[in-house]
């Protein structure tokens, strides 16, 4: 009996080394994110016959358990595709506002002087000052039109390159989910610290791509909207061809509509529909804007009585109008030619001049019946009001996702607190067992000595 008494005793020592060894790995990895808080499982040893008695016969770990809720990792996982979304997007937008940058101006401010300088041009069509007035605001209105168009043009090229990182990126972590599929498999014994690097993965992947995960026999299997990403230890990559993102098997296909969310989503949504519709109405409205003046332009007449005379250059087209709208070189080297007045011979006649302010006021039918700075004041709130909704999406999001992540966390996470308590109580537990070999040691000598 005596004897059983020390197995028991050196039982309970074992368990509560496994178990301080756990406690101290928590405390270790309690600023590990990936990481998911271990628990001893304690299983009472099988009962020893004595007599008609069972006796105990001590305590075993026989699991380390991960403490892991999968409802909530699966909300967090499903959540994190909307936050990537709407964070590539407030950023993105962000951007795109300070480009207008009309807080200092800008294209408005240059379109208002250029109207002010032909107003001003209408008060003495005579005035040299006044002409090359004209020139110098209506090349600030040029200016303002290229760097907008072209820094538009720049994000856009960006964005490619930011899809194809992210495409290199979701390959990267399919390929690495694939070979833990194959690691957690094969291998034996404890594979906690593999399921939290998975998991951590996936995460990360959903962050960039909405993705569907099925767990079964130890392996995950991740679709993209019916198209499998992983399956087992087979990886399947993504590329880019052109416009279009491919699912490569062993036949390729088109599978951009079907990103819906995540950071690819919004990186397409951006370079497919955002960035073009605003490079468009800021093309219409240098289109348009060339295509009026000129008309009105050349119906009138310079002090050289020059007619027939564009005052930009000609565009056959809306597209890359904003880019590539420049001042007539007639205009230019001769501000004489500015046709001010609406007959030949006639220099103190401003009435053409009159005609081209007048477009200032006038409902534009090609740009929705509005007046050009009403176009464009338009356009300045559709940015303004994509980028504070973005802003607005993402801070919502990130409160749901902190939310859910903060529930899992209640679960999964390493408190200091609790797991200094529970050191306590497994080093009790080691020194009650240590003490109670000290006292079975006391009881052999005794009888010992009672048989001396």
């Amino acid at each position: 009996m005596i004897s059983s008494i020390i197995n028991i005793a050196l039982s309970g020592l074992r368990a509560a080394q496994i178990a301080l060894n756990e406690i101290s790995n928590n405390i270790a990895n309690a600023e590990n994110p990936k990481y998911c808080r271990r628990s001893p499982v304690f299983r009472e040893n099988s009962p020893i016959r004595y007599s008609s008695l069972l006796l105990g016969h001590g305590v075993k770990v026989t699991d380390i358990k991960r403490e892991y809720n999968k409802f909530f990792a699966t909300q967090w996982q499903k959540e994190l595709g909307l936050l990537g979304d709407y964070e590539v997007k407030k950023q993105v937008l962000g951007q795109i506002e300070t480009i207008f940058n009309e807080a200092d101006g800008g294209l408005s401010n240059a379109l208002t002087e250029f109207w002010s300088a032909w107003e001003d041009l209408s008060y003495d069509p005579t005035s040299m000052a006044n002409r090359e007035a004209l020139i110098n605001k209506t090349q600030v209105l040029i200016e303002n039109f290229h760097q907008i168009a072209e820094r538009l043009h720049q994000l856009h090229k960006e964005i490619n390159g930011e899809i194809e990182a992210t495409i290199a990126d979701i390959n990267k972590l399919t390929q690495q989910i694939a070979g833990l599929n194959k690691h957690i498999k094969e291998a034996g014994g404890d594979v906690n610290s593999l399921y939290d690097e998975r998991d951590s993965l996936i995460r990360e992947l959903s962050e960039k791509i909405d993705i569907t995960v099925f767990e079964e026999d130890k392996e995950v299997e991740i679709f993209l909207d019916g198209c499998p990403l992983v399956e087992g230890d087979k990886a399947f990559e993504l590329k880019v061809n052109g416009d279009q993102i491919i699912w490569n098997s062993d036949v390729e296909i088109d599978i951009t509509s079907r990103i819906k969310k995540g950071e690819l989503g919004a990186y397409l949504r951006l370079k497919n529909e955002i960035i073009p519709e605003y490079i468009e109405k800021l093309d219409n409205l240098a289109y348009h804007l060339v295509n009026k003046v000129n008309e009105q332009h050349k119906q009138g007449y310079g002090l050289d009585n020059s007619h027939n005379i564009s005052f930009f250059i000609d565009l056959s087209s809306p597209e890359g109008a904003a880019r590539d709208i420049e001042l007539n070189s007639n205009i230019l080297d001769s501000p004489n030619k500015i046709a001010a007045s609406s007959a030949p011979d006639e220099p103190s006649n401003n009435e053409n001049a009159l005609a081209i302010l007048g477009l200032k006021d006038t409902s534009i039918p090609e740009l929705n019946d509005t007046t050009f700075e009403e176009f464009y004041s338009c356009l300045i709130a559709k940015v303004g009001n994509d980028a504070k909704e973005a802003s607005s999406f993402f801070e919502q999001q990130k409160l749901l996702v902190d939310e859910i992540k903060d529930k899992y966390d209640s679960i999964s996470g390493v408190s200091l607190d609790e797991e200094a308590v529970n050191f306590l109580k497994f080093q009790y537990m080691y020194d009650a067992s240590a003490r109670l070999i000290s006292i079975t040691d006391e009881m052999i000598k005794t009888l010992i000595n009672l048989g001396a």
